[in-house]
């Protein structure tokens, strides 16, 4: 088995440098140090991914979200949402 590099990490996660150190820091990442520098084993890092992997139930994917027909007045104009909408950071009056 070769030793990885923290530079070869961060290549094939795809992610920065201090990513990798707080991964570490955290215990999520397991790695050995030889002399100044944090090697990591390739069975590591597979199975760290293999623990972020979502896993997709069938239901959610296959059942499309069906939307409510608008209620319309006797006139057809469409009845407006009796609840305005609010943002974060919207001025409330």
């Amino acid at each position: 088995m070769a030793l990885l590099t923290t530079k070869d990490v961060c290549e094939q996660l795809s992610i920065s440098r201090s990513s990798v150190g707080r991964l570490v820091t955290d215990g999520e990442l397991p790695c050995y140090k030889l002399g100044k520098s944090l090697r990591y084993y390739q069975a590591d890092i597979d199975a760290y991914l293999e623990r972020c992997r979502v896993k997709v139930s069938p239901a959610i994917t296959c059942a499309p979200v069906q939307q409510p027909a608008p209620q319309k007045r006797k006139r057809g104009r469409p009845i407006k949402n009796t609840v305005p909408e609010y943002y974060p950071g919207m001025k409330v009056v």
